[in-house]
């Protein structure tokens, strides 16, 4: 039979095109089902497959979606660079979904919703038996397949179905093409995509939809080139069950009481689960209605049966709690563990009844049953019923424990805290199975270990518990420091020079015992000692180590070097008058000179002497050796000792003449 040109509603589709169309029969519905009595509706109908013309429903989407009934392969070849890509699959038969491409890794979520048939696939190739997805682990991938249980409701309800009047497709169970109107059980198109963009969550846009009736073609889905985005505006409501991530809403209401009278429960006003009698409902009263009223307080539920779920199964399924209506409160503190040492836990009551009646039950109740507060001994779930004459309220107390006795504790350390141990361990030993908790200054490795590391000194606690977590034993033991360094103080450091040219650096600690370790430029002997001789000038590394816990301090000191004026001597006045003493002047050194050039000027800056010989002295006369006048005279002294660098010298020299002696007569 060939199908035939529709006039759509839908400005985005401008461009129909026609092909063979199949007639089906339809049984509710077809391959393997769920289970539960299913009953056949046979209806000959003609469906129209329209295919339009390959497009793009959104070039700024993310979310891709591919549907049909037949299922078969469906091979996706993720071609375009679309970030963030998701997919949805939705088919009754089997399907084997295959994503390659070059941006295959796009891909970050693929959800598959349908009814996924465990029958092999009516298509040509492979075998397929349920759903698959072949060549794709990402973070998520998510099946619902009503086949094996896990059936996606549908956030909008779907078409009704005639004969029956009511809306047949409450879930996802696969497409019958390109169309709105899914009256053949199937689901709509623009119910798939619903539910596609619901589930994937805000943020996710329709790039674009492929869908028809028949098996998927065998060449792949190129991405790029789209679908036939056959989506058209919603005409069904929405769905009253549906939940996100596969779960159902509470269609029978919240917990509730019987304070103003019987409670209906009435299934009726939901459409979607108003299915027909072979569905059935299945009360926990026995009743097969779809609505009861309760005037017993207890704990409901229901479970019945539609398009994809089997009542028998309690695949669709809701509880509801019914209390009594009582006016007054009732608290029991929970949980309560036993006495490691006695077994015995007291559990205790609260109420605002007047007059109550109590009673508690449970695995071994010794004493006060009738008592606010009852003494129990055995681990288990005890129950305290509180009555008046209107009505009665429980509550619930877990007692967890038992009699053990308190668990062993030994607690040890390793040494005391050094400069050479920073870190030492304390180790807590007790009976088979018991845990560990620790407290202290400073535990620097895991505080619920048997042995744990610690960093400062002080005292620190175990508790250890024992297997039954019942019984607890807490014990401290006292760490022990010395990390005390040598105070040091430097009494006197030298200063080198040619007279002195070795000197000692001494200094003190305040521990008779400390050792030292000397580094330098110029260290003679000493090295461990406080006292030690150097013979150069420069910077001078000391650490003493206390030796009882191998502390360290470290100091520098810095040794100068006196090459200088100090060490040469230069008169400032003499008289050279002949009497044979102090008739002349030179330079002393205290060291022998490497380099010597001195020179000496008058007031007008005239050279009156000058030698290179420190063992020459001046006189008093001029360079021609006659004798000069009294008064001041300046020098210039240029000299190296030993082997320092040259230096330069200036000052005066006081000519002091006096008298001549007289001379002697022949």
């Amino acid at each position: 039979m060939w199908g035939f040109s529709l006039e759509r509603a839908n400005s985005e589709l401008s461009t129909v095109q026609t092909q063979p169309t199949k007639e089906k029969h339809f049984l509710l519905p077809r391959g393997p089902k769920p289970g539960g009595v299913w009953r056949a509706l046979t209806a000959a109908v003609i469906l129209f497959t329209g295919v339009v013309e390959a497009q793009v429903c959104d070039p700024t989407g993310n979310v891709v979606v591919f549907s049909n009934y037949e299922g078969g392969v469906l091979n996706i070849e993720v071609n375009q660079n679309i970030p963030n890509l998701k997919i949805g699959v939705c088919t009754y038969e089997a399907v084997a979904v295959n994503i390659t491409g070059a941006f295959a890794a796009n891909v970050v979520e693929l959800i598959y919703a349908g009814y996924g048939s465990t029958a092999p696939s009516p298509c040509a190739g492979p075998i397929i038996s349920g759903v698959q997805v072949n060549g794709f682990v990402p973070p998520q991938v998510t099946v619902y397949d009503a086949a094996g249980g896990n059936t996606a409701l549908t956030p909008r309800l779907g078409e009704v179905f005639a004969p029956i009047g009511i809306p047949l497709v409450n879930c996802m169970v696969g497409t019958e093409g390109c169309v709105n109107l899914a009256t053949g059980g199937g689901n709509s198109s623009n119910q798939i995509v619903d539910y596609f963009l619901t589930e994937f969550g805000p943020g996710s846009v329709l790039f674009s939809h492929w869908t028809d009736y028949s098996c998927f073609p065998s060449t792949p889905f190129l991405v790029s080139a789209g679908g036939n985005c056959c989506l058209q505006g919603m005409t069904t409501p929405l769905n009253p069950l549906y939940a996100p991530n596969g779960q159902v809403a509470d269609f029978l209401g919240p917990d509730t009481d019987l304070c103003n009278g019987p409670v209906t429960l009435d299934l009726s006003n939901y459409p979607v689960i108003n299915q027909p009698t072979f569905y059935g409902y299945y009360w926990s009263n026995g009743s097969n209605s779809s609505s009861i009223t309760v005037s017993t307080p207890g704990t409901y539920y229901v479970c019945i049966g539609d398009y994809c779920h089997d009542a028998a199964q309690c695949l669709l399924s809701d509880t509801i709690v019914i209390a009594s209506c009582c006016n007054f409160t009732v608290s029991a503190a929970s949980p309560v563990a036993l006495d490691c040492v006695s077994g015995l836990a007291t559990l205790n009551v609260s109420t605002t009844a007047v007059n109550p009646t109590i009673v508690w039950t449970g695995p071994s109740v010794v004493n006060g049953a009738n008592t606010p507060n009852a003494t129990v001994n055995a681990p288990g779930i005890y129950i305290v019923t509180v009555t008046d004459p209107n009505c009665g309220q429980t509550d619930t107390v877990v007692v967890t424990g038992g009699a053990t006795g308190a668990p062993s504790l030994a607690l040890s350390v390793s040494s005391k805290i050094s400069c050479d141990d920073p870190l030492v361990t304390l180790t807590a030993q007790s009976d088979p199975g018991a845990s560990f908790l620790w407290t202290g200054p400073n535990v620097v490795t895991a505080q619920n270990s048997a042995s744990v590391l610690v960093g400062l000194p002080g005292w620190y606690t175990a508790v250890v518990t024992d297997a039954s977590g019942s019984c607890s034993t807490e014990d401290s033991i006292l760490v022990r420091g010395d990390t005390i360094s040598p105070a040091i103080v430097a009494y006197s450091l030298p200063v080198i020079n040619c007279a002195n040219p070795v000197g000692n650096i001494r200094i003190s600690t305040n521990h008779p015992d400390a050792r030292f370790q000397w580094t330098g430029p110029g260290l003679v002997s000493g090295v461990g000692t406080a006292a030690p001789s150097v013979d150069e000038a420069g910077e001078y590394v000391v650490v003493v180590r206390n030796p009882t816990n191998n502390c360290t301090r470290t100091y520098s000191f810095e040794v100068t070097e006196d090459g200088g004026d100090a060490l040469i001597f230069i008169p400032d006045a003499f008289t050279p008058n002949r009497d044979g003493n102090n008739d002349q002047i030179w330079v002393e050194g205290a060291c022998e000179f490497t380099f010597f050039h001195w020179q000496i000027y008058d007031r007008w800056g005239t050279l009156v002497f000058e030698t290179q010989k420190p063992a020459k002295g001046w006189k008093g006369t001029n360079l021609s050796d006659v004798e000069l006048p009294n008064g001041f005279y300046s020098y210039v002294l240029q000299y190296s000792l030993d082997t320092r660098p040259p230096k330069s010298r200036y000052g005066q020299i006081l000519l002091l003449g006096g008298e001549k002696p007289a001379k002697r007569r022949r």
